[in-house]
């Protein structure tokens, strides 16, 4: 996950306390965009309805990364645009959200075939040395999937039933012995057939979401993918 720009989102804060000051009703939350849209360049994020340059002074998210940001959620405008063509929004929409939440954004599907997914985020808090992770699958086309551990036998599933821009729910996992992470398989659930194979390292008392990705039957940088995005 990219860092995020904190200059530009404490003058953003900044900016909209100073307003919530005078509209005590007025409550900030959390956005988290995932960019998980196979073959796009990376895209800025931006909270005007119409254009503007100041996008550009930002990170721009990458394929397989996400960024946060700290926003009102009363009629919140958003555009996103790819840094291949500043042009044309990729998304735009007027966010209409419950005030202080947490949300979570997803840019899925293909360059060619763009789609998206925005839930509303339970962080759940995990304690006794584990910490929670999630999937979803965003691998447009896909049939559903299942998660396993590796070593485990296929049929003792950890998840299952993710179909296309579905999510799991979290899922605690214990770091006992020094474990510090788990290396889980993706399969085909109909089939059986192995997808992929993740290693998950976490930090503890921390929660996750891994991103099913790309294309079954992609190449390259469009091959089936997955990657891990932070819920801190």
């Amino acid at each position: 996950m990219i860092k995020i720009n904190f200059i530009t989102v404490i003058l953003t804060l900044s900016f909209w306390i100073s307003s919530c000051e005078k509209n005590s009703s007025r409550k900030l939350g959390a956005l988290n965009v995932i960019h998980a849209l196979v073959d796009e360049p990376p895209v800025y994020v931006y909270f005007t309805a119409t254009p503007s340059n100041y996008y550009l002074n930002q990170s721009p998210v990458p394929y397989g990364a996400a960024a946060e940001y700290g926003t009102p959620f009363d009629g919140t405008p958003l555009t996103i645009v790819s840094s291949g063509d500043t042009s044309q929004a990729l998304f735009q929409s007027t966010l209409t959200m419950k005030s202080g939440g947490i949300y979570s954004l997803y840019l899925a599907g293909q360059a060619s075939k763009k789609d998206t997914l925005l839930l509303e985020d339970v962080i759940p808090a995990f304690s006794d040395s584990s910490a929670g992770v999630r999937f979803i699958n965003l691998s447009q086309g896909s049939a559903p999937m299942s998660v396993n551990i590796q070593g485990n036998d296929p049929m003792h599933t950890e998840f299952d039933n993710i179909g296309y821009k579905q999510i799991s729910p979290f899922r605690a996992y214990p770091a006992k012995g020094g474990v510090s992470g788990y290396t889980f398989e993706i399969r085909d659930q109909a089939t059986g057939n192995l997808l992929i194979t993740y290693s998950w390292n976490f930090e503890l008392f921390r929660n996750y979401t891994i991103v099913i990705g790309g294309l079954e039957d992609g190449a390259g940088a469009g091959a089936i993918n997955a990657f891990a995005i932070n819920n801190f």
